[in-house]
């Protein structure tokens, strides 16, 4: 479709102290590195879960029978997720074959084309699962469908579709009254992937199209200086410390904060310890609502950026704690993105 086969884990072979969060520059799933090896589906409960963290997923389908299945899974904690939490549903960059017709190209080989159509009827089936499967309907669920401001789409006509994708399935989740389901927004946007500008035009038609919908930022803070602040320091070329605290929180009051936390050298959250410093400074504070961590989809290919998640929040909230404008904050959520599907 565009050249471009995308291999889920990112790795940034760039010097890891340098990486903000997944791409560190680079397109989706093109390695600098050693290629990264899928990890197998769980036969048995991974230390780094611990019924602690959920399983957030790269999408290779649009099958609501496989996500039924997945959806369940997560009701039952099976393979030692969380019962309960934030979950991504990552189904890639934006794309439209015909100009009228958005979606995504999703990480399905060849990565085809999938309208947001088949995506809601998907993700329809993944919330069915898990209703079906909550019993007693203790436990809640945050559904959290996702695209990123990677390539030629980026633009106001994708966010309203997706916008209008999230409000399918917040009255799907409505009508069948499904207890504790949320469904919301996220979009990983990487300061490698597309400038400051178009993501911005992005994430303000989102939010001019959905004011009160929940939008979680799942992005990095790639090349961001990792001991200061200031508005205009420079992170990736064509975005600033100011614009990655834009679209991690500062573009309004529904819009929050999911860092990818990778660096085992602790620099990732140095980055965000320092962006959210400096927005709650400029009265415009980031609200962090969880971290993402790659574990599940590293194999062997992720040596320095294969954080477990609670390092990730051990190693975020200390940042936090460090600086006095955001010491009153502390991370609780967590979720490990896979690419098992």
């Amino acid at each position: 479709m565009k050249g471009v086969t995308m291999t889920i884990a990112i790795v940034c072979a760039a010097v890891l102290s340098a990486c903000g969060g997944g791409g560190g520059g680079s397109a989706p799933g093109i390695p600098t590195g050693p290629a990264p090896t899928a990890s197998p589906a769980p036969t048995a409960t991974p230390s780094y879960l611990n019924g602690q963290t959920t399983i957030s997923r790269y999408m290779a389908t649009v099958d609501p029978n496989v996500l039924h299945a997945e959806g369940c899974a997560m009701a039952q904690g099976i393979g030692g997720q969380a019962k309960s939490g934030l979950v991504v549903l990552d189904y890639g960059e934006p794309y439209t074959q015909d100009g009228i017709t958005w979606g995504t190209s999703d990480y399905a080989s060849g990565n085809p084309f999938v309208s947001t159509a088949q995506i809601a009827s998907a993700i329809e089936g993944y919330l069915d699962g898990y209703a079906s499967c909550n019993q007693p309907a203790t436990a809640t669920l945050t559904l959290a469908a996702g695209t990123s401001n990677f390539g030629s789409h980026v633009v106001a006509a994708h966010a309203q579709a997706w916008a209008s994708l999230v409000a399918t399935l917040s009255a799907y989740v409505a009508g069948k009254t499904y207890p504790g389901e949320t469904v919301v927004a996220a979009d990983d946007m990487e300061t490698g992937w597309a400038s400051a500008a178009q993501t911005r035009v992005w994430l303000d038609a989102f939010v001019a199209a959905a004011p009160s919908t929940p939008l979680y930022d799942y992005g990095d803070a790639g090349g961001c200086p990792s001991g200061s602040f200031s508005a205009a320091a420079v992170c990736q070329p064509g975005w600033t410390q100011a614009d990655v605290a834009y679209v991690g929180g500062g573009a309004g009051p529904h819009v929050f904060a999911l860092p990818e936390i990778y660096n085992t050298s602790g620099t990732t959250a140095k980055q965000w310890g320092w962006i959210g410093a400096g927005a709650a400074d400029a009265s415009a504070p980031l609200r962090f609502a969880a971290v993402m961590t790659q574990v599940g989809s590293c194999g062997s290919g992720c040596s320095g950026l294969d954080n477990t998640p609670a390092a990730a929040l051990s190693l975020l909230n200390a940042q936090l704690q460090s600086h006095p404008e955001t010491a009153s904050q502390t991370v609780s959520l967590s979720t490990d993105i896979t690419n098992t599907n």
